[in-house]
């Protein structure tokens, strides 16, 4: 519409600060996550279901364009998952179309490296019976340190790049917006890297559409995250949550 058309005309909005006595920086960015480069965040469904119809996964979704991206087919990339899925055990299984699909554990991250292109594919949706994706805010909080864990412990990057994670699977409970979901990562984050550092900077991007639709306050998240940076290195909170999935390594 006009109000979007309007917002795509207006400078792109950035907003970086670094962790106080850290080499650490997170930015705040609208724009398109894959024309940032670093390693890409995509948050999936724990039955790591690939199949891209209009009632599974959006074209639209950020699976949706990778997949479209780097595969011939959604089945390539199911098959990608399935082989790097084998080593570990699921948490159990759920009936679809007459099979057992294995399900595993929230938080399991698989890392994907194909052509050019590196990405993280984190489950933190449970699909219904009808393959609406639901989650709720405490699975995101604790996504969210599973996901750092991971890159400390077993990854090797610079740059994460991060959509509003979880912002797209409808359904969250507590009331969660885009704003309360980006406070989430940004305290996250900072939280984790006091304790240790394991990459240099964190990318959130939100999708312009998305700022204009929710009526996203920037410069109230700006505020936030510079308030977080000052601060993070005093804090004596820590990401500590109790590991909820569990993480493969890379290829």
């Amino acid at each position: 519409g006009v109000v979007l058309a309007l917002w795509r005309c207006r400078p792109s909005y950035k907003k970086s600060c670094r962790i106080e006595g850290l080499d650490v920086d997170i930015e705040i960015r609208v724009g398109n996550v894959f024309s940032q480069p670093g390693t890409w965040v995509i948050g999936t469904n724990t039955e790591f279901e690939t199949k891209i119809t209009p009632d599974l996964i959006s074209e639209n979704s950020l699976q949706g364009q990778f997949t479209r991206r780097n595969f011939q087919s959604d089945e390539d990339l199911k098959e990608l998952l399935r082989n790097k899925l084998s080593q570990i055990e699921p948490t159990g299984s759920v009936m679809r179309d007459g099979k057992d699909v294995p399900e595993y554990a929230m938080g399991t991250i698989v890392p994907v490296r194909v052509k050019h292109d590196s990405a993280l594919f984190i489950a933190m949706a449970r699909l219904n019976d009808h393959g609406v994706a639901r989650v709720t805010s405490s699975e995101i909080t604790d996504c969210l340190v599973q996901l750092w864990q991971f890159v400390e412990a077993k990854a090797s990057m610079s740059t994460i790049i991060a959509p509003v994670l979880g912002s797209r699977f409808g359904r969250i409970g507590m009331g969660w917006n885009r704003e309360r979901i980006v406070q989430e990562m940004i305290a996250s984050f900072a939280a984790a890297c006091s304790q240790a550092t394991f990459c240099e900077k964190l990318v959130i991007v939100l999708s312009p559409k998305d700022v204009v639709q929710y009526n996203v306050d920037l410069d109230s998240l700006g505020d936030y995250l510079a308030h977080v940076c000052k601060y993070a290195g005093r804090s004596e909170d820590s990401v500590g949550v109790a590991a909820a999935g569990t993480a493969i390594s890379g290829q």
